[in-house]
């Protein structure tokens, strides 16, 4: 017997005891569930509610840094340390803007991104390093094309709390060079987000 109203004492509701109508004729929610909203499920056969925010997951810790002025002096044949000072977020206080690194909040998968962008030094190729606890996770390298051209990269590693995440610029034009920085975050920045599995 399906039950629309209240169920005999001391029985459980059982996923024949539900009645299509109990969902057919409520008013339909026309926005995204809110955390605190709930669903009955069925997990294996077993009646249980379930909140929203249970269900999918955000891509958080995410951060986005980048470097706020030009960074001059940045030597001929030498790996030096992109020095991203600034912040669009960081929801899960990972990157330090103090030594330009990230701390990985918590175990799982990131995406993470870099574009490091050149000032005026179009005849030399770049290489642009990311490291992970000071070693060469992922090289990523641009040509000799355009004197304001950037090395852009990405990459999906498998990460665990604590690990540290930080970026190298290495140039070979002969003599010292800048990279372009800027309060719009537009030209050298360096940014993740952990993704739902």
């Amino acid at each position: 017997m399906a039950y629309i109203g209240s169920k005999p004492a001391n029985k459980p509701v059982v996923a024949s005891d539900l009645d299509p109508t109990v969902i057919t004729g409520q008013t339909a929610l026309a926005v995204a569930p809110a955390d605190t909203d709930e669903f009955l499920i069925s997990d294996a056969g077993v009646l249980k509610r379930l909140d929203a925010s249970l269900i999918g997951g955000t891509n958080t810790p995410a951060f986005f840094a980048y470097l706020s002025s030009n960074q001059t002096s940045i030597a001929n044949a030498t790996h030096t340390l992109v020095t991203f000072n600034a912040e669009n977020f960081d929801t899960g206080n990972g990157f330090n803007t103090g030594t330009h690194k990230f701390t990985v909040p918590e175990t799982g998968k990131y995406f993470i991104g870099i574009q490091v962008r050149k000032s005026d030094f179009s005849s030399s190729r770049m290489l642009v390093t990311l490291e992970k606890n000071g070693n060469t996770l992922k090289d990523f390298e641009g040509g000799t094309h355009s004197a304001y051209g950037a090395v852009v990269g990405h990459t999906l590693e498998s990460l665990s709390a604590n690990d540290v995440l930080q970026v190298k610029l290495y140039q070979v034009s002969g003599g010292s060079q800048t990279i372009r920085g800027g309060s719009d975050s537009a030209d050298t920045f360096f940014f993740g987000y952990k993704i739902i599995e």
